[in-house]
């Protein structure tokens, strides 16, 4: 190891790539340590629609993508829960 060396110390989520999308978009994110986590997509009205993810994953760099082609048009969110912490990214689904 070396002083220059790439640590993940921080969970972060990018906003979710291509947005707006169809019917495909992905979220990148970074684990600092393995652990639980739950992800799951909403409506604008706070409704599951899916659960993407709900289970542990190991540290490093991880993308998720959402097949949105069973859904309407419209705003969702992804909510993602990882050990205290909650971050919920938008996306636009146009068709």
């Amino acid at each position: 190891l070396d002083n220059d060396s790439f640590l993940i110390s921080n969970f972060i989520i990018s906003d979710p790539y291509p947005n707006p999308f169809n019917p495909i978009t992905q979220l990148s994110f970074n684990i600092p340590i393995s652990g639980y986590i739950k992800i799951n997509m909403h409506d604008i009205n706070g409704n599951i629609i899916e659960r993407l993810y709900d289970g542990y994953i190991s540290s490093g760099n991880h993308t998720i993508e959402w097949n949105a082609a069973h859904v309407s048009s419209g705003i969702y969110f992804f909510k993602t829960e990882y050990q205290n912490q909650i971050i919920v990214k938008k996306a636009i689904l146009i068709k």
